[in-house]
């Protein structure tokens, strides 16, 4: 197995942690580290930018047809939504990308965020049933007793050529005391930022 994890002098370099990726010895290798502590002082800038992303409108099943769904295979989908979108990030390579999220009422009259969020999704849908009287024949027929879907969130794709975005956003659907579905709260528009760093990705989401 190869040496992976290594705290104090690789080589002739300075002093750090150093995290291989998996197959490569970190003592020896020439690949691209996972993680470098040096590296933070390092991170160069190369582009930057912002957008928005409307939600999803309230409808039956919404957040239960996003799950598992990721930003690119959604945008490949549905090239023309306006809840997803995609950016060329110009490099030759897979960059490393930091992107933050907030909502309207978080941004200031400069469009600068007061708070924001890191990539981050929330998704829940509930079917249930009553199964009917089975001790009568023909039993009677299974009827909804509760339908209940909600969407939160926000998340991002990056491969070799672009940058993937994404508004989970759906809202929240759910049965009122008469079983009738009916929207609780609708989702909202995401607004988003990110930085393109000349940085080969490490695989992890910053």
């Amino acid at each position: 197995m190869a040496n992976r994890v290594l705290i104090g002098k690789r080589g002739s370099s300075d002093f750090g942690l150093f995290v291989s990726k998996p197959g490569d010895d970190v003592l020896t290798t020439t690949n691209a580290l996972a993680f470098d502590s040096r590296a933070a002082s390092d991170l160069k800038p190369v582009a930057y930018g912002q957008g928005s992303v409307s939600a999803h409108t309230p409808a039956n099943a919404v957040s239960l047809n996003l799950m598992g769904v990721s930003p690119k295979t959604y945008y490949t989908n549905n090239t023309s939504a306006a809840q997803v979108a995609r950016v060329a990030h110009n490099q030759s390579f897979t960059p490393l990308v930091a992107v933050r999220w907030t909502y309207d009422d978080d941004l200031d009259g400069s469009n600068r965020a007061n708070i924001t969020f890191p990539p981050m999704i929330s998704l829940s849908y509930l079917n249930a049933l009553d199964p009917g009287d089975f001790t009568q024949f023909p039993p009677t027929p299974s009827t909804p007793k509760a339908n209940t879907q909600i969407g939160h969130g926000f998340d991002f794709e990056i491969d070799g050529t672009y940058l993937y975005f994404l508004n989970y956003e759906c809202g929240m659907r759910a049965y009122n005391t008469s079983l009738t579905n009916r929207t609780v709260y609708s989702g909202r528009t995401i607004y988003y930022a990110y930085v393109i760093f000349d940085t080969p990705n490490i695989g992890v989401k910053i």
